[in-house]
């Protein structure tokens, strides 16, 4: 929980996917589902080819999540897939980490960092890997969920621009100047979030973020 008693002196903020893990842990997520026969292999098909679509071809993370909702999740129990990502986490989480990474968020954590995840997976995936990871505090793309306890609709996407807000909404509450808020991303889709930082790290960035992070001399894991 967020301590405004405490003197937070930096601010160290990453995502997820590609970033902390070597993987989309929602297609790694979806393929446990299919083993545990939650899901079928039609609902891996239709993940991917809406990733495909609508993350590389058209940039849309809207309607990816959107599209992959009501094809995978709509009408599930939360209870039922949080119960399912703490079994999957558990089983490959040492699998998942892409390790420099993790040496960063270990070492802000060891210098008194407040660290924060900021994912636009789903928000009971990564709660998962939050708590495991020790973060202070997480934001994630989140669903609405009915009076039986079943996910209903899309509530929120936390895209780059959306992670910028956060970013800077959360350095403002602890009182960290901006010149002591570390980034960290893999995607040119974050670029709102990592301009927005004091300190921008690429991490196996993709070849526009690569690009941009050569040109503004940021570092690259």
């Amino acid at each position: 929980m967020l301590n405004l008693n405490k003197n937070w002196i930096h601010l160290s903020v990453f995502d997820l996917d590609y970033t902390l893990t070597t993987c989309n842990c929602s297609l790694a997520f979806c393929r446990y589902l299919i083993r545990q026969n939650m899901l079928s292999y039609n609902h891996l098909f239709y993940a991917v080819y809406s990733y495909f679509r609508y993350y590389i071809l058209e940039k849309n993370l809207l309607e990816l999540h959107r599209a992959i909702f009501f094809q995978t999740l709509s009408g599930r129990q939360l209870s039922l897939l949080e119960q399912a990502a703490d079994l999957f986490v558990e089983e490959y989480f040492n699998q998942l980490l892409y390790l420099p990474s993790v040496v960063h968020l270990k070492l802000a954590q060891h210098l008194g960092h407040y660290t924060l995840l900021l994912s636009n997976s789903p928000d009971f995936l990564v709660k998962k890997f939050a708590l495991k990871l020790g973060f202070h505090a997480w934001k994630a793309t989140d669903y609405a969920i009915d009076a039986e306890g079943k996910l209903s609709s899309v509530g929120f996407v936390l895209a780059g621009k959306q992670k910028a807000f956060h970013m800077l909404e959360m350095a403002q509450k602890l009182c960290v100047d901006h010149k002591n808020i570390t980034a960290y991303s893999d995607s040119h889709l974050d670029l709102p979030f990592l301009e927005a930082a004091g300190t921008a790290i690429g991490v196996n960035p993709d070849r526009v973020l690569k690009k941009v992070a050569d040109k503004n001399g940021w570092a690259i894991l």
